[in-house]
């Protein structure tokens, strides 16, 4: 994809200004400190080992965003609404289940789960521990009542906003 890619910015002219490369999240080997306007990290979080992981990949990716910069989180997967999603995954599944072999289907889902799933609160936590960072989540935007709208959220981390309006007592 990246060599495609790669060669789609040559053809149109962007081969001097466009850099593409392929690697580890906590890999930053040849990219610049302070320099970043956006960094954007969508649907990949999910596969990330742990929050310990995850802790490590956004300490590293501010330190690339330049000031009034942000991270971008997309499609983070929501630990507080896990067990929902995961009853309505088994009672789709599983329709003549009881309710006792449903509660049984679900656990065992969720202890089979292997994407990191992490809830918002996780996030607000993280950057009130950060001096100049601020923390916008969003929910994700769609009328229609599926995983992507219910059950997942988007991030943003801003690096020393200019303004920021607190919200935690809304």
């Amino acid at each position: 994809v990246v060599d495609r890619a790669r060669a789609q910015a040559e053809q149109a002219g962007f081969g001097d200004r466009v850099h593409l490369s392929a690697q580890a999240a906590d890999d930053l080997s040849g990219l610049p400190r302070d320099h970043f306007d956006t960094i954007l990290l969508n649907s990949v979080v999910q596969y990330f080992p742990d929050s310990e992981y995850l802790d490590l990949v956004l300490r590293q990716a501010l330190d690339l965003v330049a000031p009034g910069g942000r991270v971008i989180v997309g499609d983070v997967r929501n630990v507080t609404t896990l067990r929902i999603l995961q009853t309505a995954v088994q009672r789709v599944a599983n329709p003549a289940a009881s309710p006792e072999e449903l509660r049984t289907l679900v656990e065992k889902a969720l202890l089979a789960e292997r994407e990191l799933a992490v809830g918002p609160e996780w996030f607000t936590d993280w950057a009130r521990d950060r001096a100049g960072v601020a923390v916008d989540v969003r929910v994700k935007p769609g009328s229609a009542h599926n995983e992507l709208t219910r059950h997942r959220y988007e991030v943003i981390l801003h690096k020393q906003p200019a303004d920021v309006l607190e919200l935690g007592d809304v």
